[in-house]
């Protein structure tokens, strides 16, 4: 993603999982990559190529459970509790995070 073009990326899917939330590597943050909190929520930069991401605050709360629990279901629990949301759209917004972090070398599974 390009610097200068700076979107949020939060996704809202409201459909169910078939297999439920799978238990998974805590995840690290990748190296040269680091988080700036805002009122907003949370600033994503990678040092390596210079982009930069910009999550909401309910990624922002994602990213710390993930970044600091053993797994997806921790998480969702933790979200779903939080902001009283379905947990079937916590589970598929957790995963597509993780997916989309993931897919941009942003994190790594310990």
């Amino acid at each position: 993603m390009d610097g200068d073009n700076v979107k949020p990326r939060w996704f809202r899917r409201a459909r169910t999982s078939q297999s439920g939330p799978e238990a998974v590597l805590p995840v690290e943050l990748s190296q040269a990559v680091s988080l700036s909190r805002t009122d907003d929520g949370v600033i994503v930069l990678d040092g390596r190529s210079g982009a930069y991401w910009s999550f909401d605050h309910i990624a922002a709360d994602i990213l710390d459970s993930l970044l600091s629990k053993a797994s997806t279901a921790e998480t969702i629990a933790d979200i779903t509790a939080k902001y009283e949301a379905p947990a079937a759209t916590v589970e598929n917004d957790v995963k597509e995070l993780l997916r989309t972090m993931a897919s941009e070398g942003l994190v790594r599974t310990k």
